[in-house]
């Protein structure tokens, strides 16, 4: 699991450690601004699928794009208090979104998967603040985020 801002890779190898780590059958979740670190890195942001570009903030709804898909099936449209990042996808990846934000105009993807070489990838921009991790719906999509990413069944957090 990743989250951090602005943070660059100490050496080549680092991110070659990362970048073949997934590719070879690893796998990375990241929420949040995981979107905005590693900028120097053109590998990472391939990995990721998305950079951070911009966003705002608010209330707004968080609509199932792909109903289908092990981590959202059964999942359902939710409301959240979150920020609203925006992304810039790079130029060899097609996000495939599962979550998108709906507020009016704004309309963009708030989370995606793939696969890397052998290994998988989840991310979600949703995350930033206590509010939106004290979210039951946030907290169903992460970890079900994390499980496939990880390879496994997913599942839904304990009932209280």
């Amino acid at each position: 699991l990743f989250s951090g801002s602005g943070l660059s890779f100490k050496d080549a190898d680092q991110e070659k450690g990362l970048l073949d780590f997934v590719r070879n059958g690893g796998f990375f979740a990241g929420i949040h601004s995981a979107s905005d670190s590693f900028k120097n890195s053109d590998g990472y942001w391939l990995m990721l699928g998305g950079r951070f570009k911009g966003h705002g903030g608010g209330k707004f709804w968080v609509r199932i794009e792909n109903k289908e898909h092990a981590i959202t099936k059964g999942l359902e449209d939710f409301e959240i208090q979150d920020e609203t990042y925006s992304h810039a996808y790079h130029k060899d990846f097609t996000p495939k979104s599962l979550v998108k934000m709906d507020r009016d105009k704004e309309q963009q993807s708030m989370g995606w998967c793939h696969e890397y070489g052998k290994g998988r990838v989840f991310f979600t921009s949703l995350g930033h603040g206590r509010e939106a991790w004290a979210n039951p719906h946030f907290q169903r999509l992460a970890l079900r985020g994390f499980y496939w990413a990880v390879g496994r069944e997913p599942k839904d957090p304990p009932k209280e």
